[in-house]
């Protein structure tokens, strides 16, 4: 998976571009890409399907212990995914929120789509 979507504006600090160069060249965010990806995919057989950011990153934290899998991260991921391999779905109370927030789901992009 090679998906290399812009992930800072052209509005944001030096040191958000200077951070996506080093998750660029280092290769992780090719990695989380596929980490998030994967995790979607699996997901796609349990109750809860569609998940929220939320749920992913709670999930991608339990699968990956010695990794950090903050909400934020998961969703930047997604977002780089997003209209490319992951979609937006329907929005519903975020099991992994402990104000049970409403969110938006995501799921597989259709064929559809």
């Amino acid at each position: 998976m090679n998906i290399q979507t812009p992930a800072s504006r052209n509005t944001d600090p030096e040191t958000s571009h200077m951070a996506v160069d080093l998750i660029n060249r280092t290769g992780s965010r090719k990695t989380d890409q596929q980490k998030v990806f994967d995790y979607v995919v699996r997901a796609q057989y349990c109750a809860a399907y569609p998940l929220t950011g939320a749920e992913i990153a709670r999930g991608l934290q339990e699968k990956y212990p010695l990794e950090d899998w903050p909400r934020e991260k998961a969703m930047k991921r997604l977002g780089d995914l997003k209209g490319i391999k992951v979609e937006h779905s329907d929005r519903r109370a975020c099991n992994a929120l402990k104000n049970a927030s409403v969110c938006v789901t995501w799921r597989l992009v259709s064929a559809g789509s």
